[in-house]
């Protein structure tokens, strides 16, 4: 039974419209951060202490919740897809969901719901990168890779939401607070702080397509015309 199955069907059997899954739902719709039992109970019409029928406690509540909604992540479906294409699909799709709500992080790791789901999804990438011809070893690099980089952009882009408050840009952001620095003190990061509060993305691509151009080399190919190979490509070239 996989992960997502065990949660829902906890649920099966009770006479009650309110349900485990329903629960889950609807924590996951309000967002898990900072959410209070008071305000998930009046979304939901019933009182605070109904949850202690389902959960020992909100943090159980919170990370079940986590892990539920990683458990529906809509994954790449295009079967053309080539498999740089798909692993860069699926980066995408992790740092969204983590970036959204940081809780993943923590909760998706300590308990056995989460690793149920981390396995999985390491399953269907692992399979994604057989069905397109790569090695095991080389499948489970891409995958740790992804893996890897999705959790540092994710909390790399959460930081810049979070730093860009109600400023237009990051970047106005960063340069309203650097003026708060000593003159000449930090010479070497003023001299590229425009690259330091550049979006997230433009990093972690870069990061990326040098994994993927190095698994391409290894089997004999070329990456070319990928949609994110452009703003990476660039950034390279920016930075060399």
């Amino acid at each position: 039974m996989s992960a997502l199955e065990t949660i829902k069907s906890s649920s099966v059997g009770r006479p009650r419209i309110l349900t485990k899954e329903l629960i889950l739902q609807t924590a996951v719709k309000l967002g898990l951060e900072n959410l209070t039992l008071k305000e998930l109970a009046n979304d939901l019409n019933v009182g605070t202490t109904t949850f202690y029928q389902y959960f020992d406690s909100r943090s159980e509540l919170i990370e079940a919740a986590a892990v539920y909604a990683l458990s529906d992540i809509p994954l790449p479906q295009n079967p053309a897809l080539e498999w740089h294409e798909y692993a860069y699909e699926f980066f995408e799709t992790i740092v969204d969901i983590l970036s959204e709500n940081i809780t993943y992080l923590q909760s998706s790791q300590h308990n056995d719901y989460g690793q149920g789901v981390i396995f999985e999804l390491a399953e269907i990438f692992l399979k994604a990168m057989a069905d397109k011809g790569l090695s095991p070893t080389q499948g489970f690099r891409v995958y740790q890779a992804v893996s890897d980089v999705s959790i540092a952009a994710a909390i790399q882009k959460w930081r810049q939401q979070a730093l860009s408050g109600n400023s237009a840009t990051v970047y106005e952001s960063v340069q309203s607070a650097f003026k708060n620095v000593e003159t000449g003190k930090l010479p070497h990061l003023e001299a590229v702080l425009e690259d330091y509060a550049n979006p997230a993305s433009e990093h972690t691509d870069r990061l990326l397509l040098t994994f993927f151009e190095a698994i391409a080399s290894e089997r004999g190919e070329k990456i070319i015309n990928a949609k994110y190979l452009t703003t990476a490509s660039n950034n390279g070239a920016d930075n060399g």
